[in-house]
């Protein structure tokens, strides 16, 4: 089995509103914590495929974290797919 995950933050107004740490701080924070759910929903489900008959493993992990400001960047840009620049 193959997985890929997208996640996009939506934070609650409370973690928003939070002044202890800046946005960036924040955006990390709540990938972290998704990443740690998505980990043990895979463990889980390996877990269970191998109770039941079944071979599973965790195979190499990839996390890619995107710059937000950068994609922001991005999406408001006018620039065409071939104009910019990925480096």
């Amino acid at each position: 089995m193959y997985t890929r995950a997208v996640d996009v933050a939506r934070m609650s107004d409370l973690i928003q509103n939070d002044f202890r740490n800046d946005d960036d701080k924040k955006q990390e924070d709540y990938y972290n914590i998704a990443d740690m759910t998505w980990q043990n929903l895979l463990l889980e489900l390996i877990e269970w495929i191998n109770d039941n008959g079944g071979q599973a493993i965790i195979g190499n992990t990839v996390v890619i974290k995107v710059d937000r400001n950068f994609l922001r960047q991005l999406l408001e840009s006018s620039q065409t797919i071939t104009e910019l620049s990925f480096n």
